[in-house]
């Protein structure tokens, strides 16, 4: 069971938080918390934000009647409000110019820099189609992560792609950067031990799991793009607990915010799961990862 918390208003992007909510709530299980958010609305659209909140509760439940859903309108004009008791937060994602985003304090940094539960944002130019769940892992990615990929994985159905970005290190000289060739091999191969550690965690803990694996040489922010076909779902595990941190060293999860075009979960590494277990019937087939070359990889959140 998933207790979710989501955050609408009468943007496009709200409403496709909403529209995320619609498609992978499981309605005999899960539980939603609709809030209402900002405080301007758009020009041309009628309605109280009660009147959202209701139109938004009554969607869910044409399609899911039975599904555990409450509203309110929150003290916070961000809509994350406390969530103590909720396990993830869904927002919408505007991906304004990055001159709109320093002169208005861009929301969904703020949120995911700061919240305690891991976050998905749902762009505003999201169209829901079936993919797989993809989470990008470094030496630093936490198991909370893995997990939460994992337990998306089996809860859709879909196969989850583990995905690794490496890079050799270079040094600066007097005529540019350089690099060793004979450190190539050696950085591929950790790279290649590291993912296949993780999926072999991931098996152990949730048999029955798809997993194939990939790793390709990049950076993470530039081959991140290739994975949006193929993919539901993108995952990244948060270090950073302030927006600072993230600003000042460069974060992988907050180009993806500004940059995806499929909704994007930030997990942060103290966070605490409360998905109840999956049963699902093991699959010898499944039982040990499957390696794709052609998949483009990325690392963890930095």
């Amino acid at each position: 069971m998933t207790r979710y918390r989501i955050g609408i208003d009468d943007t496009v992007a709200g409403q496709n938080a909403l529209a995320w909510i619609d498609a992978n709530v499981i309605s005999e299980l899960d539980q939603v918390e609709i809030v209402m958010i900002g405080q301007r609305r758009r020009a041309g659209l009628a309605g109280s934000p009660a009147a959202l909140l209701y139109a938004a509760q009554e969607r869910l439940r044409r399609r899911h009647p039975r599904l555990d859903i409450t509203v309110h309108a929150p003290e916070h004009s961000d809509g994350t409000g406390p969530t103590v008791e909720a396990d993830v937060l869904v927002i919408g994602v505007r991906q304004a110019s990055s001159v709109a985003r320093a002169l208005s304090g861009w929301v969904p940094e703020r949120v995911t820099a700061n919240s305690g539960i891991p976050v998905i944002a749902v762009p505003e130019h999201w169209e829901e189609h079936h993919g797989s769940i993809v989470v990008g892992i470094d030496a630093d990615t936490s198991d909370t992560a893995l997990a939460f990929a994992a337990e998306h994985a089996l809860a859709a159905g879909c196969e989850l792609t583990i995905v690794r970005a490496w890079q050799v290190p270079t040094v600066s000289t007097p005529y540019g950067y350089a690099y060793v060739e004979e450190d190539r091999e050696i950085w591929a191969h950790q790279a290649e031990e590291l993912v296949g550690q993780f999926a072999r965690r991931a098996l152990e803990q949730f048999p029955g799991l798809r997993v194939r694996t990939a790793v390709r040489e990049g950076r993470a922010g530039h081959v991140i793009a290739g994975l949006s076909d193929a993919a539901s779902l993108l995952v990244v595990g948060r270090r950073h607990h302030t927006l600072l941190g993230g600003a000042l060293f460069g974060s992988v999860g907050q180009q993806l915010l500004r940059e995806s075009g499929i909704p994007v979960a930030t997990v942060p590494p103290d966070a605490t799961l409360h998905s109840g277990p999956h049963h699902v019937v093991a699959d010898a087939e499944h039982d040990q990862p499957h390696t794709d070359s052609s998949v483009v990889a990325t690392a963890g959140a930095r």
